[in-house]
């Protein structure tokens, strides 16, 4: 399996858990831009979410974050960064770590 395929499916994922907690996402497809998904919620308002992978025990993502931190949005959205962790040899579990972004 290709990254891209790889990525493309924990995109999905990540908007499977979206659609369950009430929200409504979108992909942006072809966008090479900060964002992968965008989710509306008609009370909770929106959330601008980055999607990214890994299967090592551990790499920084200040550089994301910093690039993210540094948008301006609407007062009812949320920009955050989702990493899906992949099991490794010294990781066995596998999941989501969610950092909001400020």
């Amino acid at each position: 399996m290709s990254n891209k395929s790889f990525g493309l499916g924990v995109e999905r994922k990540a908007k499977e858990i979206l659609k369950q907690e009430g929200w409504t996402p979108a992909r942006c497809r072809g966008s090479f831009g900060v964002f992968d998904i965008i989710a509306m919620h008609p009370e909770k308002g929106y959330r601008l979410i980055q999607i990214k992978s890994t299967k090592q025990q551990y790499y920084s993502y200040s550089k994301e974050i910093e690039e993210i931190r540094k948008l301006k949005i609407p007062e009812n959205t949320k920009k955050e960064l989702w990493i899906w962790l992949s099991p490794n040899q010294k990781r066995k579990k596998r999941g989501w770590q969610i950092i909001e972004i400020v």
